[in-house]
């Protein structure tokens, strides 16, 4: 446990067009951290890991189909790198994560769709900072442990499963999509 050793890495140089199927990352430290763009992960999964489910530290990369569960800080981390990325999820599950669900960095763009984002123990979608809400979803079923902390925008302004309806105000976006307080 003292080692940073990820599953499925890919490091930060010139990297691009990798397309990652069905593969599994099992107790490591993130488990798939992806620095190439124009990446694809489709029917991939990331469970226990110590650290989080999917890191990604560049632009175009599309999650399909893939679940992240029980990671122990995030399930979807977007990006740390401080340049501008647009990742593109859907289909996914992210669930029991411990610190937040998915952290989307200023300056990044996160398209969610047909999601279920649900049991995270602090924060369900996180995004950095509250000024830069860059932001594309529908068709997602948003749950958290912390009903007060579902959505939060530079842990200034939150949104619960009863404010839901503010957050599809302020961002225009999913207006078919769930929040729930328990899940069944």
């Amino acid at each position: 446990r003292s080692q940073n050793v990820d599953g499925f890495a890919l490091g930060h140089g010139e990297q691009h067009h990798f397309k990652f199927l069905g593969c599994t990352a099992t107790d490591v430290f993130d488990g798939f951290d992806i620095s190439a763009s124009n990446t694809v992960l489709e029917g991939c999964t990331a469970e226990d890991c110590w650290n989080s489910g999917f890191k990604v530290w560049q632009d175009s990369v599309f999650i399909s189909g893939c679940t992240s569960k029980g990671c122990g800080n995030g399930g979807i981390e977007l990006d740390w790198d401080g340049e501008p990325g647009h990742a593109f999820i859907e289909g996914c599950l992210i669930e029991d994560a411990g610190t937040y669900s998915i952290w989307v960095e200023a300056g990044d763009t996160l398209s969610l769709f047909d999601c279920v984002v649900s049991g995270g123990d602090n924060i369900g979608l996180c995004f950095e900072r509250a000024d830069q809400v860059n932001y594309l979803g529908d068709r997602n079923l948003f749950h958290n442990d912390d009903p007060g902390r579902l959505i939060s925008l530079g842990y200034e302004e939150e949104y619960s499963a009863e404010t839901f309806a503010d957050w599809i105000a302020r961002t225009g976006q999913d207006g078919r999509s769930t929040a729930m307080m328990e899940m069944p």
